[in-house]
């Protein structure tokens, strides 16, 4: 098995553009706390209802169906928390809620655990006894 530095780069780079774009965009952590509790709270409530109603969604087997399904939740929880908390926090700073939106998803959501992925992937000390090459 051989390392390929791309696949444990990019994550790390992920974070480092997320993260340093959001410190030069955002002033105060007010911000950072009310994306947060926006992206996380749309997040929860979307794999809530997921949990519950997917399976049956799934088994009538209709792609607009579950292209509606999908949209609809994202428009409701992603989209209308984000709105609900920027106006519930009176934010004033659009371009770093939104970078900061993006950044818990980017860095937070999908560069961490893709990171810990690779880490594990490359580094767990009996890899080669579990996948023989």
């Amino acid at each position: 098995m051989s390392f390929d530095p791309i696949y444990f780069l990019t994550p790390i780079v992920v974070m480092i553009l997320s993260f340093g774009v959001v410190y030069k965009l955002v002033n105060c952590v007010k911000v950072l706390v009310f994306s947060a509790l926006g992206f996380f709270t749309a997040i929860i409530l979307k794999v809530l209802v997921q949990f519950f109603t997917l399976s049956y969604l799934v088994s009538i087997n209709n792609l607009v169906i579950l292209g509606l399904y999908y949209g609809l939740q994202t428009s409701m929880f992603e989209v209308g928390l984000a709105y609900t908390f920027a106006r519930l926090g009176r934010l004033k700073n659009g371009w770093g809620y939104g970078a900061s939106l993006a950044m818990w998803e980017n860095a937070v959501l999908i560069s961490i655990p893709a990171l810990f992925t690779y880490m594990i992937y490359y580094f767990y000390p009996f890899q080669q006894s579990v996948h023989p090459n």
